[in-house]
């Protein structure tokens, strides 16, 4: 397989800098407001001690504080179970709703052999997941996420970069606003990842060797100028030409790229090619619009808020400064005489001549009470836009333990706006992580044999967090209303029997779903039929002991009409 076209990179990289930049300014404004300590529009930029100087109001940084700690604790809390893996048939993970064509499906001779088939399925998916849990909680997965969500809050894009490690298995790197490029495929999925890297001479070498390194960076390095820097780029892409049937570095379905920028680099600069097997940028956004590659989230809807509200804190101060400290006119006779102008202060004037009194330059009336309620009605604005409120309740759910449901009805109009959101970070983020981690774990011999039905199947994901069952109870209100309609309807006209278009069972199973309860606490269909078999048996039985008592009791009655019957004949015959 031919190596990269380091030309074809260097274009690459040129055309998707040049789509990236009618967002830098907006990137610029949001950190400069909201996010001082993110963003890297330059390799070799270095931070500015006076960043947070522009925010005199740090309600807007606050608020996305809160957004990125509520998106980790509701979607992916380290503290409690927020994935389950599973198969992709309906049969398994049901354990088998319909045992005849489950058992045709998968050829199975006997019911028992299906359920001890299945028994080992799930618990190769508990195992799995479990092992995979473990794993995220050993990296450092929970405190890039948190910086993820940050940023995917501020700028509307975010980007982790996965790659294995040899003793936590998986190590993720966060990138910040600014120092990466990505483009999407005909889904509009992100696909392709560059990203600019500043690496020391020494680091160069260590990691590539000597002879794949410029001359510049050769010349450093035998030079003692070892940590000068130096920019490298970082190409993933889909790998376009490769041999399906060969499984090596070169052949993989995604290529990993590091090229020096520089024209005098041996190789045209090539410094190291790699292969994934999954696509290992997780690059989720915010939201999209039409066509554009990167996204926007809560921060670019605040920005002008944000922005006013610095302005409007600017002038408060101004205000309480004219008050409690306003300019003042001092004779030119006092410029060297010592004075006290703090407030209860002495100011020794001779003599008491006019001009040598010290009078107010400007007497400001600032009324304050106005500036304080724009300024409360901006902060207010701002709390919406990063859904502040919520993600506090969602950590309150936590602490006081509320039920996601109790979750949704407090916030449902929030939910409903965080839902595409939500399925979008599902899609991008948490698919891909889990794809790519589970890859690692093969690649590792991390992950137990699985039993023989599994063979070629694909494994699905459903996610059990605080939101993902949130934005599931959005249901609920439709099955109350329904069960209510019934129960009325069935009350107005008893002999309609409406009640009998509900199938009670698939309502409760879907009504446990939708308020995330443990699966583990729903009895299985075959345990509902023996207790409905037993009930039914106790039912019959017991209509039979009345049936029986019923009999004996009429016996007995006739029986005792038929004694005083013969006793009555007797008398009369002794009488006549």
């Amino acid at each position: 397989m031919a190596k990269a076209d380091i030309k074809e990179l260097r274009e690459r990289f040129n055309a998707l800098r040049e789509a990236r930049q009618p967002f830098v300014s907006e990137w610029r404004n949001l950190r400069d407001y909201i996010a001082p300590d993110c963003g890297q529009f330059d390799v070799s930029e270095k931070r500015p001690d006076d960043r947070w100087e522009k925010i005199l109001d740090p309600s807007a940084s606050d608020a996305a504080d809160v957004l990125a700690a509520g998106m980790l604790g509701g979607m992916t809390s380290p503290a409690r179970p927020w994935f389950q893996l599973s198969t992709s048939s309906p049969e398994l993970d049901e354990m088998v709703d319909e045992f005849s064509d489950a058992v045709k499906e998968l050829k199975v001779d006997n019911i028992l052999a299906f359920l001890e088939l299945a028994l080992a399925i799930k618990q190769w998916l508990s195992d799995v997941t479990t092992s995979m849990q473990m794993i995220f909680a050993r990296s450092n997965l929970y405190e890039s996420l948190h910086s993820l969500y940050y940023e995917l809050g501020v700028f509307g894009t975010g980007c982790i970069v996965v790659e294995p490690s040899p003793e936590k298995v998986v190590q993720f790197h966060l990138l910040t606003i600014g120092e990466y490029y990505i483009a999407t495929n005909h889904e509009g999925r992100v696909d392709t990842l560059y990203r600019e890297v500043f690496m020391t001479a020494q680091q160069m070498v260590d990691k590539f060797g000597y002879d794949k390194v410029s001359n510049a960076v050769r010349k450093a390095y035998d030079g003692n100028r070892r940590q000068q820097g130096f920019k490298v780029i970082h190409a993933i892409e889909p790998r376009t030409l490769r041999d399906d049937e060969k499984i090596d570095q070169e052949n993989m379905p995604w290529r990993s790229v590091y090229f020096e920028y520089s024209a005098d680099a041996p190789h045209q600069g090539l410094l190291l090619e790699e292969g994934f097997n999954h696509f290992p940028g997780l690059c989720p956004r915010w939201k999209v619009r039409g066509r554009n590659v990167y996204g926007f989230g809560p921060g670019a809807k605040a920005l002008p808020t944000v922005r006013s509200l610095q302005g409007e804190t600017l002038d408060k101060s101004y205000g309480v400064g004219y008050q409690t400290r306003p300019p003042l006119l001092v004779p030119a006779i006092l410029q060297d005489q010592g004075a006290d102008w703090a407030p209860g202060g002495i100011v020794y004037v001779n003599g008491p001549s006019a001009e040598k009194q010290v009078t107010q330059a400007i007497n400001a009336s600032f009324n304050l009470e106005h500036v304080r309620a724009d300024i409360a009605d901006a902060r207010s604005q701002i709390n919406e836009f990063f859904f502040k409120d919520l993600f506090l309740m969602i950590a309150g759910t936590q602490r006081y333990g509320r039920t996601a449901f109790e979750v949704e009805k407090l916030e449902k109009e929030k939910m409903m706006l965080l839902g595409p959101v939500l399925e979008s970070l599902h899609t991008d983020l948490l698919n891909p992580l889990i794809d790519v981690t589970f890859d690692i774990m093969v690649a590792n011999g991390l992950v137990p044999p699985a039993p023989e039905t599994l063979a070629g199947m694909d494994l699905s994901v459903s996610y059990v967090s605080i939101l993902a069952q949130a934005q599931k109870a959005v249901g609920v209100d439709a099955s109350d209303r329904f069960i209510n309609t019934i129960g009325a309807v069935n009350q107005a006209f008893p002999n309609a029997n409406v009640a009998d278009i509900l199938d009670a069972d698939k309502l409760a199973r879907k009504y446990a779903d939708q308020l995330g309860v443990d699966p583990s606490l729903l009895r299985t269909d075959e345990q509902i039929e023996a207790i409905r078999g037993e009930r039914v048996a106790q039912q019959q039985a017991m209509q039979q002991m009345a049936q029986a008592q019923q009999m004996a009791s009429v016996a007995k009655d006739m029986s005792q009409v038929q004694q005083d019957s013969g006793t009555g004949m007797l008398q009369a015959l002794q009488g006549y």
